[in-house]
């Protein structure tokens, strides 16, 4: 899913230290999300690009890989205007974050 070992050794942290961090990029990332879907629906590119950029940014960061491509995408769609495939990437990356959300609640205590 994601390389939880590079980024504990990137960072020099413990694992619950990185599940933590996790907890707040899935937070984040949820807030980020409402707010692309609100700037895709008002065709506000600009600001549709800017918050995709930074999910992206903080996916790789944290070695969160398929959130990282799935941003990616999402952010090269979004460039090229194609707002109904960049909707249903939103609607992918969604659904993984979710799944990621889920996972967290049974470790991070």
């Amino acid at each position: 899913m994601f390389d939880k070992t590079e980024a504990i050794g990137l960072f020099c942290i413990t694992e619950q230290e990185y599940n933590e961090m996790l907890c707040e990029y899935v937070a984040q990332t949820c807030q980020a999300m409402a707010a692309m879907e609100n700037a895709i629906a008002n065709n506000d590119f600009e600001a549709a690009e800017t918050v995709v950029h930074s999910v992206k940014g903080i996916s790789g960061n944290l070695r969160v890989g398929p959130a990282f491509e799935s941003a990616k995408l999402l952010e090269n769609e979004i460039k090229s205007r194609a707002f109904d495939a960049a909707q249903a990437r939103l609607a992918e990356l969604k659904l993984f974050i979710d799944g990621l959300a889920e996972e967290l609640k049974g470790i991070v205590v």
